[in-house]
């Protein structure tokens, strides 16, 4: 049993590390920003122009394609492969860590018609592969002893709708992807290699002359692609989405909405554990504190019922982030508080259909929300390195909504750098550390690294 002692040293550590990450981060962005007109800058023109002169064949042949034979529309490319390599405790059984890897890869070729009167339509097709699916858990290869990497290799029907845009007005049925505010209720969890995609109708309004600045948004959606390929889909949705927004006001954008979701008859394991209905709102703004200084905020609130297989429990959630971006250096730093609340220990709010990957840390941790609920307290700084490599470090801390027991800290490290219009290269790392080693789930340590270069077209 861990001793208080220890958890004390565990938790110093943490802090310690994460600040100086955070120092560290700094004292690089700092003087690259400072830097600007000087040598850094001038080497990276030069190493864009390499790249952006490199005369790209996929990009030729592409042109060349849609020139002749695109029927006016376009076709389009995109292909990623990226390594993954996971430490998880978790996985590894009597306190030792299970070790698991992964190089996969995902070519999406689509395809998207020319508008006739307001009509068009739009197809892509993709496919997921590995180079050897027998190092990590892609949650259907049955390699339990290992850690989920949840990439399972398949070929899918991506996306395929028709829609009629016209005046404002968008009417899209099909399979889709839809991404809604930040992607925190409904998203297309983009970071996996298999995108999770709607089978839905959807009525939109984007605004006109007459209603400037306001937006509409609603979806009935009758099934759920997810991420782990076609066995574990929602199959049986009977779930309404309705996300309306206002921008107009000076101070921000202000946004209302409302998500029921029923999956009672879904196939899928637990498909009927995150039925529930939330009805919520969002504002976003910024506020110019000088000509240097830019205040960035955001704040939400939702509140959950009906919920679960009963759909017989409820929640809140409640968000508020506060930045600051100094545009000479082109760098924001912030913190924010976040709540999942919970149901008397009993349930925790759960988000579903979201880009969960993008919140609570990259070591996904939480993807289920704890029955206890969770705070998560975070804090980051992002800008611009030497050769325009973009950075950005977040520190994260965990409590129980439920009984405020600390859970655990967690590490985020990201830097990407744009090679030329169509390349890009990424660098990611995420370090969880429990505030109780050795347990099951979210009291199991794990540290994750990803490289990636992926390709659009």
């Amino acid at each position: 049993m861990q001793t208080e002692s220890e958890n004390t040293n565990r938790s110093n550590f943490s802090s310690r590390f994460a600040l100086a990450a955070m120092l560290g981060l700094a004292a690089l962005l700092l003087p690259a920003a400072a830097h600007a007109d000087g040598n850094a800058e001038a080497e990276a023109e030069a190493e864009a122009d390499i790249f952006q002169t490199w005369d790209d064949p996929i990009e030729d042949l592409l042109a060349e394609v849609n020139e002749n034979y695109a029927l006016e529309g376009k076709f389009d490319i995109n292909f990623r492969i990226r390594f993954e390599n996971v430490h998880d405790q978790g996985a590894g059984g009597a306190g030792k860590f299970g070790n698991g890897h992964a190089t996969t890869g995902r070519l999406r070729l689509g395809y998207t018609s020319a508008d006739y009167e307001g009509f068009s339509f739009r197809v892509d097709m993709e496919e997921v592969f590995s180079t050897d699916d027998s190092k990590y858990n892609d949650t259907l290869s049955g390699n339990i002893a290992f850690p989920v990497i949840a990439d399972p290799e398949g070929t899918e029907l991506n996306q395929l709708y028709g829609q009629f845009q016209k005046d404002g007005f968008l009417v899209r049925v099909g399979r889709q992807r839809i991404i809604l505010d930040d992607a925190r209720f409904v998203g297309n969890v983009g970071w996996r290699q298999d995108e999770q995609t709607f089978d839905a109708a959807m009525a939109g309004y984007t605004g006109s002359d007459e209603l400037e600045g306001f937006k509409a948004h609603y979806s009935y959606i009758d099934k759920v692609n997810r991420i782990f390929a076609e066995g574990t889909d929602f199959t049986d949705s009977d779930s309404h989405i309705i996300n309306v927004s206002y921008s107009g006001l000076e101070i921000g954008t202000i946004t209302g909405f409302v998500y029921l979701l029923d999956f009672t008859g879904s196939g899928a394991a637990g498909a009927a554990v995150v039925n529930s209905n939330t009805y919520g709102f969002r504002f976003a703004g910024q506020y110019d504190v000088d000509e240097e200084n830019t205040l960035n905020y955001v704040g939400s609130y939702a509140y959950q019922d009906q919920a679960g297989v009963a759909k017989a429990f409820e929640a809140n959630y409640y968000l508020v982030d506060l930045s600051v971006t100094h545009k000479p250096y082109g760098v924001t730093a912030g913190g924010g508080y976040e709540v999942l609340g919970s149901d008397g220990g009993a349930y925790g709010f759960a988000t579903p259909l979201a880009t969960l990957h993008k919140f609570n840390g990259w070591a996904d941790r939480f993807l289920v929300t704890p029955a206890t609920g969770l705070e998560d307290v975070y804090v980051y700084v992002a800008g611009t390195l030497p050769w325009e490599v973009k950075g950005k470090i977040i520190y994260h801390y965990f409590f129980s909504e439920f009984g405020n027991a600390e859970v655990g800290s967690e590490l985020n490290i990201v830097l990407k750098k744009k090679l030329s219009d169509n390349v890009s290269v990424l660098s990611k790392f995420a370090y969880y550390l429990s505030d109780s080693p050795g347990a099951a789930g979210v009291g199991a340590d794990v540290n994750k690294f990803w490289m990636q270069i992926e390709f659009k077209y």
